[in-house]
């Protein structure tokens, strides 16, 4: 881009002074003479209405009657000149003038013209770096909303997943051990087991010949089973622990076999329990514990759940309430658990509480 073209108020300075302002100072010259004319005639006319005004008086003097002739003659003969002249001359101003202002109207126009293309050329400039840069931040900002996309379906994960084992207990696994481990201490060989008076059958408040008494059980045929089932994690209390049974017959191949050895007595077994039992975490016992707080609802209208995490539950069906908010803080939405072990987010003003 030239120095010629950023001179645009140069260029359109010196084409008005060329066509505008020459022009009209020529013709404001011209007035000159005419102006005299005007003002020489108004003289005239006055020394034309001092004569008029003594006529009456000095009717009979000649002299006086002559000064009148002339003093008219003149007046009329500048009056004609000036009403024959003035509107050529008032014409040809009048067309000078429009002419000068079409040409300042042109000079303004073009002035104007290369002012907007300019403009232009530089919006076009700018248009294509804002689309660069835009292009940069719109790319970010999709990055940006993806990452925080991410990061709340994560979060919400993480907060349905808390929430679902909230309502989980964890069981104790009961290790498995062999029999006649040498070397090991009994804490070390029970550590894991359930207790051995656990192990033993139910026995009446009146012992028979048939039920033998736990501090005889080393002198007992019983077998005690050494490879114990892992007590795996439910939402209820185990109603007994009937599946642990023992073999009174040592002839039968199976996983129960009697243990070889010299058995410890009642007290050490009850005192190496206790023990344990002081060591072991609140949260790590070997029953499951029943919340306290567990309350029930029921469903006032039909809800279809069509959401990921939306359950659906039909009016009258009863379920059980495990947060009263959604992994948002939402208390709008509730997650329950249904009969089947199905959970899900349930509108808070669909539920009322269930009472027996």
């Amino acid at each position: 881009m030239g120095t010629k073209d950023l001179d645009f108020d140069e260029q359109e300075k010196s084409s008005v002074e060329r066509r505008v302002m020459d022009p009209l100072n020529t013709l404001l010259a011209y007035f000159d003479g005419p102006e005299k004319l005007v003002q020489k005639r108004n003289d005239k006319l006055l020394d034309y209405d001092g004569y008029c005004a003594r006529a009456d008086k000095l009717k009979d003097n000649r002299q006086f009657q002559e000064e009148l002739a002339i003093s008219k003659s003149n007046y009329e003969a500048l009056n004609w000149q000036l009403l024959e002249e003035l509107p050529i001359l008032t014409t040809l101003a009048c067309e000078l003038f429009v002419e000068c202002m079409a040409a300042f109207v042109t000079s303004r126009r073009l002035l104007s013209g290369k002012i907007t293309k300019q403009y232009l050329t530089l919006m076009e400039v700018a248009k294509k770096v804002m689309q660069k840069e835009n292009l940069l931040e719109k790319q970010e900002s999709e990055a940006k909303e993806v990452q925080s996309y991410k990061s709340l379906m994560a979060e919400a994960n993480e907060r349905i997943n808390k929430a679902m084992k909230l309502n989980d207990r964890k069981g104790l696994q009961i290790a498995q051990t062999t029999p006649n481990a040498p070397g090991k201490k009994l804490e070390e060989q029970t550590q894991g087991f359930l207790p051995i008076f656990c192990l033993m059958p139910e026995i009446d408040t009146q012992p028979t010949e048939t039920q033998p008494c736990i501090s005889s059980l080393h002198e007992t045929k019983l077998s005690i089973p050494t490879v114990l089932v892992p007590q795996h994690q439910h939402h209820s209390r185990p109603s007994s622990l009937s599946a642990l049974e023992l073999s009174p017959n040592s002839n039968e191949t199976s996983p129960v076999q009697r243990v070889s050895g010299q058995l410890p007595s009642y007290e050490e077994v009850v005192l190496a329990d206790i023990s344990e039992d002081s060591k072991e975490d609140d949260s790590n016992h070997i029953y499951e514990e029943i919340p306290d707080n567990v309350e029930y609802f029921y469903a006032l209208y039909n809800f279809v759940g069509n959401g990921e995490y939306m359950l659906t539950v039909k009016a009258g069906q009863v379920v059980k309430v495990l947060h009263k908010e959604d992994f948002e803080g939402n208390p709008e939405w509730w997650l329950v658990e249904n009969h089947v072990g199905s959970k899900g987010y349930v509108p808070a003003n669909y539920l009322s509480k269930y009472t027996s």
